[in-house]
């Protein structure tokens, strides 16, 4: 199988990515290297969730992982993040997500 990873721009971010990321926080979705061997990282990530989008690597190190690691998001990371899940709060953490990764894309250069 052949991975491209696709390159985002900060208006591209809000649509294509915040539901994956969301999915990512409360583990409905995983993250995948699927080019990695030893020694040599792989040049994409691949995110599988409610769909599956191959990102490019510089774009998950410097724009994805700080918004993924903002401490903004750790509810998201307990037992009551499948509440939010399910609840009627999810548009609205997927919105916050999408501002972020925006912001995050925007700042970036993407």
């Amino acid at each position: 199988m052949s991975y491209v990873g696709i390159i985002l721009t900060s208006d591209e971010v809000e649509k294509k990515l915040s539901l994956l990321i969301l999915e990512v926080l409360i583990n409905k979705a995983r993250v995948s290297f699927p080019l990695s061997s030893v020694g040599v990282p792989s040049s994409v990530v691949l995110i599988q969730g409610s769909s599956s989008l191959c990102l490019d690597r510089d774009q998950w190190r410097l724009c994805v992982l700080p918004v993924l690691e903002d401490s903004t998001w750790a509810i998201l990371k307990t037992p009551k993040g499948n509440e939010i899940a399910r609840g009627s709060k999810f548009e609205y953490w997927q919105g916050l997500i999408g501002g972020a990764l925006k912001k995050s894309f925007s700042s970036n250069g993407f």
